[in-house]
């Protein structure tokens, strides 16, 4: 078919193709894959490709299949992550394991099989809880949409050459970050080499002045020590390392051990059976929190202490964090503590060290530890079977370079200069590499609509569903229960009214992907806004006796009024999954102080950024702001331009990324539509 039939929109947009099983459409080979363990694996070693659930886990010596494949994934395969592929293609000899459905393509090309797979919601379809699985029963729901032959073909190899931009962007931007660490770690070696900054002995020289070297430094905080009574070891503070085996260090610096400048400390054992009265909750510190050069404090837990482990173990701005035990390569990983948290311990696994003075910097310290001290901990380590580790006399007596105070000072200024710029760029970089996973999946949904599996619509089909009173349909009846639910948790706050309510709906309905909503709303004024929707749930809400809308006192907002049932909309939210409602009331939560404006600034970004990658268009600030400022109603101009990229900042920090789900907003510009995949996905570098 010419080009001039089928241009990249049109083979792009989905159509109300037929639908067939999939044992319709392809042969389910199952029967015969073997699974072969790992011990009986490395016996056999050979050159032909052994497959699981994700893709392949190994070689062997002898093969099962010799054809072009689709493997699915059976279990342990990603499939409640629409940006994870489920599904991936073989071809040549291979042998496949149990972990993964073995499908030959017979009505439709393999290509097509293989991305209407990827394209499927398998929310409804796996089991189980720590290790999902999606049985061959299920899997045989599956329905696959089915086009003339010619067609197929010409969306597979648009869908392809989509991906394959796509491919060569993440290639590009991985290249980018692997340039960014190799600096990194060339910055800190410069630094610690004492090449970075001018050293203190040559300003000493040119500005004909005395200075204090790293030596005097560490005698002035001894006598310090001294004066104040300190009871540390006279062998902490005299010892030094071997010189021998170390590097020559820049003029003025010396050599110290680390609890020479440091007071080391274990941490609190975790002990479920621990009892004593003064105990209580407090977050601490495991290995998995302390990184190499960050705190990922993402997932803190909690221990019951005692308090006095919690006044001994408190950690304090500018402790250095070292890991004691795990694999070999991760010895004494670590950063420092910069009082992220008002109160946190640490457990046994990561030791604390507390400079003595605040002359002698933290930063570098954990900077040397985690760069040229990995070689340090790797030699000096203990291993056992199952994991290493580096014990307090060890850590001890690891030794530190120790520049002038001054000289310090210039030098962590320098690297924090130069590293919040690679932070910078890093973080640039990682947000492109969400967007093209989010138009990989945007690409599928264009080609084959939001899901491959076809889900009847009436309400006859799921005949314990209760409908909202006065609505007849499924669609009417998510919509009413939404807004009943925003509204209920909502109106008692003083920043709540219509528009506030309009803009949870929206984000409601996409970023818990409410598929039975199917609002489609327009670029207006307070946009993304559909009135109408909105007018006829309030409407519905007072027929019911749940709340009615009014007018505030005195100003031009809204407000709702508990009416007698207020409350009484629960059994009605049975239209939306378990996920879809947790996702709903995070929204909520989420959003329940802030104001108006907030609210607006968010649902317009994300509005804007979710249509770049439903037209396949690039995605960057400026494309966005674009949609913005030059697409949009021009109210929209009313907040500056730093607020909008606050606001595209926080989306992206905060894991609300759109993903290419639901309708388009509509729009009497349609500027957005213009030249359709004419510019190339390249990761939307700023």
């Amino acid at each position: 078919m010419s080009a001039a039939t089928y241009s990249p929109s049109n083979v792009m947009a989905p159509r109300p193709w037929a639908y067939r099983q999939l044992a319709e459409v392809a042969d389910i080979l199952d029967s015969r894959r073997v699974p072969i363990n790992s011990k009986e694996r490395d016996g056999r070693h050979g050159a032909i490709p052994y497959y699981g659930a994700t893709g392949q886990v190994g070689w062997i010596d002898d093969w099962i299949f010799e054809e072009e494949l689709v493997l699915l994934g059976e279990d342990g395969a990603p499939f409640l992550d629409p940006r994870k592929a489920k599904a991936y293609a073989i071809r040549g000899k291979s042998w496949v394991n149990n972990h993964a459905h073995v499908l030959r393509a017979r009505e439709v090309p393999t290509g097509w099989l293989l991305h209407a797979l990827n394209a499927v919601d398998y929310g409804e379809l796996v089991t189980g809880t720590t290790r999902l699985k999606l049985t061959q029963a299920e899997m045989r729901k599956i329905r696959i949409p089915v086009a003339p032959m010619h067609v197929m073909q010409e969306v597979v190899a648009e869908v392809e050459k989509q991906f394959s931009r796509l491919d060569e962007a993440v290639a590009n931007l991985q290249c980018v970050k692997a340039k960014l660490l190799h600096y990194e770690l060339s910055v800190l070696r410069a630094a610690l080499g004492g090449v970075l900054v001018p050293t203190e002995a040559a300003l000493s020289r040119v500005n004909g002045r005395r200075y204090e070297s790293g030596q005097a430094l560490l005698e002035r905080i001894a006598k310090e020590d001294s004066a104040r009574g300190s009871r540390r070891k006279a062998t902490d503070a005299s010892a030094t390392p071997d010189h021998a085996v170390l590097p020559t260090l820049p003029e003025g610096w010396t050599w110290a051990r680390l609890a020479a400048i440091a007071s080391i400390k274990g941490g609190i054992t975790v002990d479920s059976k621990r009892t004593d009265p003064t105990s209580r909750l407090v977050p601490y510190l495991r290995v998995a929190n302390v990184q190499r050069g960050y705190l990922d404090l993402g997932e803190l837990k909690s221990i019951n202490a005692p308090a006095a482990d919690i006044d001994a173990l408190r950690l304090r701005h500018g402790d250095v964090l070292f890991n004691e035990g795990g694999d070999r390569d991760k010895l004494g990983r670590g950063w420092i503590w910069e009082g992220q948290l008002p109160e946190c311990i640490h457990q046994n696994h990561v030791f604390r060290a507390r400079p003595h003075s605040l002359d002698i910097s933290s930063k570098l310290i954990s900077w040397w530890g985690n760069t040229f001290g990995k070689d340090y901990f790797q030699r000096e380590g203990k291993q056992t079977t199952n994991l290493a580790s580096i014990n307090m006399t060890k850590l001890s007596a690891f030794p530190v370079p120790i520049p002038p105070a001054a000289e310090q000072r210039r030098i962590v200024a320098e690297v924090d200069r130069r590293l919040s710029i690679v932070g910078e760029v890093e973080a640039e970089v990682d947000a492109n590499l969400k967007r093209a996973q989010a138009l990989r999946q945007a690409v599928l949904a264009r080609a084959f609509g939001e899901r491959a599996v076809e889900r009847p619509v009436p309400i006859a089909s799921r005949p314990t569903l209760l409908l909202v009173p006065g609505t007849t349909t499924l669609i009417d009846a998510a919509r009413a229960a939404v807004a009943a639910e925003v509204v209920h948790r909502l109106h008692a706050e003083p920043t709540f009214g219509q528009t506030k309510h309009q803009k949870i709906v929206y984000l409601a309905e996409h970023i818990a992907r409410i598929d039975n909503m199917q609002v489609v709303y327009r670029r207006a004024q307070r946009g993304p806004l559909n009135l109408q929707v909105i007018e006829a749930n309030e409407r519905i809400l007072e027929q019911c006796g749940w709340y009615v809308h009014r007018r505030r006192e005195g100003s031009s907002g809204h407000r709702y009024v508990p009416m007698t049932k207020a409350g009484e909309h629960a059994p009605y939210l049975a239209v939306l999954s378990s996920e879809q409602l947790d996702r709903l009331r995070e929204l909520i939560e989420l959003m329940r102080c802030w104001d108006t404006d907030r609210c607006e600034r968010f649902a317009t970004i994300y509005a804007a950024w979710n249509d770049l990658i439903l037209v396949g268009k690039l995605v960057s600030d400026e494309a966005v702001l674009r949609e913005v400022f030059e697409l949009w109603d021009q109210s929209k101009l009313r907040f500056k331009r730093a607020q909008w990229l606050e606001t595209l900042r926080w989306i992206e920090k905060s894991g609300y990324a759109p993903t290419g789900y639901g309708q388009l907003t509509r729009s009497a510009i349609a500027g957005i539509t213009e030249g359709l995949f004419d510019t190339p996905a390249t990761g939307g570098v700023r």
